[in-house]
């Protein structure tokens, strides 16, 4: 038989969980920021430029490469994302025009 009390137990459990992994993965970013900060990848905050962004991704290092220009040009990760794979596509292609 149905009880409500369990649903709401049940809804209470995901909602801390979904809490609980929102803290995770922000406190894994600025781990993550923090390493690639001490690394010299990743530029001071409000000294990004798209030099950084461009050497982020030849290093390999795309999703901050994404997250630097949502920063630097104030966009949502979709915005970004897009705009990334287009750098990293011109420099491809150049890269592969001097070989």
């Amino acid at each position: 038989m149905f009880r409500p009390e369990s649903l709401l137990v049940w809804l209470i459990s995901l909602a801390i969980l979904m809490i609980c992994f929102a803290v995770f993965m922000q406190t894994y970013w600025i781990w993550w920021i923090n390493q690639a900060r001490r690394r010299g990848l990743y530029p001071d905050k409000g000294k990004a430029t798209m030099f950084d962004v461009r050497r982020l991704l030849i290093e390999g290092e795309k999703p901050l490469a994404i997250r630097l220009y949502a920063q630097i040009f104030k966009t949502n990760y979709r915005q970004a994302k897009k705009a990334v794979d287009e750098l990293e596509r011109s420099i491809q292609k150049k890269y592969f025009e001097l070989e």
